[in-house]
């Protein structure tokens, strides 16, 4: 915690997990800590197209409690279809893409993640008020 200079939570997903923001000191350390994290990424593009790639690997079987996470936090996130198939085929796969791939450097990170479309503002604005807080905040707007 010595290496973090800001932290906050992005997402809730209760009783799932979180998707929590760090932002080292010595921001060489991000790449570390993205290696670190099964369904890490620097963007938030990255961490949802890990999230859509663990979900797919638990409706194939896998018992990872990371996949189980993935999977019940997209069911919070009602991630509208358009918004999935723009990640999946914009984003750069991620591990578990790269893994079945055969990349004998899977955790290695891929391109750019390119910014999100216009069009995905009320989605993203919506899912941040409804499930977002930060630490010992209540919840706001609705549920």
């Amino acid at each position: 915690m010595a290496l973090i200079e800001w932290t906050d939570v992005v997402f809730d997903g209760n009783p799932y997990g979180y998707i929590i923001y760090f932002e080292h000191f010595d921001p060489a350390v991000d790449e570390g800590v993205r290696q670190a994290n099964p369904a890490g990424g620097l963007t938030l593009q990255e961490v949802f197209v890990s999230m859509l790639e663990w979900e797919w690997a638990w409706e194939h079987g896998s018992t990872e409690s990371v996949a189980e996470c993935c999977h019940g936090m997209l069911t919070l996130m009602d991630m509208p279809a358009g918004v999935r198939e723009w990640l999946l085929t914009e984003v750069s796969g991620q591990r578990v893409k790269r893994f079945l791939e055969g990349n004998p450097d899977a955790n290695a990170r891929g391109d750019d993640a390119p910014w999100f479309p216009p069009e995905w503002d009320d989605w993203i604005a919506r899912l941040m008020m409804v499930r977002c807080r930060g630490y010992g905040q209540a919840k706001v707007g609705l549920s």
